[in-house]
């Protein structure tokens, strides 16, 4: 499944049949990203993250907070994450962008975090969820109702990013 329009979105996520009048075109008026903000800060809220320094899951020292640069392409241009303070090695994100509580459950038994992969990777734009908490290496890719994997269209990565999808 392919993620380049509003309705691509509210299909992931809502299925074909929202239940919502706010998100269900209507005569000559279709949803709009704002309907959709509405919509899942409202019915669907978002799941807790870690605010301050968590164990590192790599060496058991405290994390270190850090910000992505803001010249960062993938739409996480100055988000808060988490680092290992020994290896430097990436953790978790340090905000709730991505935590739906019906996400997948990782190894420590919370809800994951839904993040998409990068612009110069071997597969851009594809969603997967890992631990929201930080403290396992959970990693599984997001796939659609029919086993395809979930891709994000580059033009519509920074709406995505804005309503915390990921």
């Amino acid at each position: 499944m392919h993620l380049n329009t509003l309705e691509d979105v509210v299909e992931f996520l809502c299925g074909r049949d929202t239940g919502d009048s706010a998100l269900d075109a209507r005569e000559s008026q279709a949803p709009n990203w704002s309907d959709l903000q509405y919509v899942l800060r409202t019915i669907r809220p978002s799941a807790s993250y870690p605010r301050s320094p968590i164990p590192c899951r790599h060496c058991g020292l405290t994390s270190s907070k850090a910000i992505t640069s803001s010249s960062n392409t993938n739409g996480n241009a100055g988000r808060p994450y988490f680092k290992c303070p020994t290896m430097g090695k990436f953790l978790v994100f340090a905000d709730a962008r991505g935590n739906d509580l019906t996400n997948p459950v990782c190894r420590c038994g919370l809800s994951s975090k839904r993040i998409m992969s990068g612009l110069y990777t071997k597969n851009p734009g594809k969603l997967f969820y890992v631990c929201r908490s930080g403290m396992c290496e959970y990693n599984r890719e997001c796939r659609d109702a029919q086993g395809e994997h979930v891709i994000v269209g580059w033009e519509i990565v920074d709406y995505l990013a804005w309503l915390e999808i990921i």
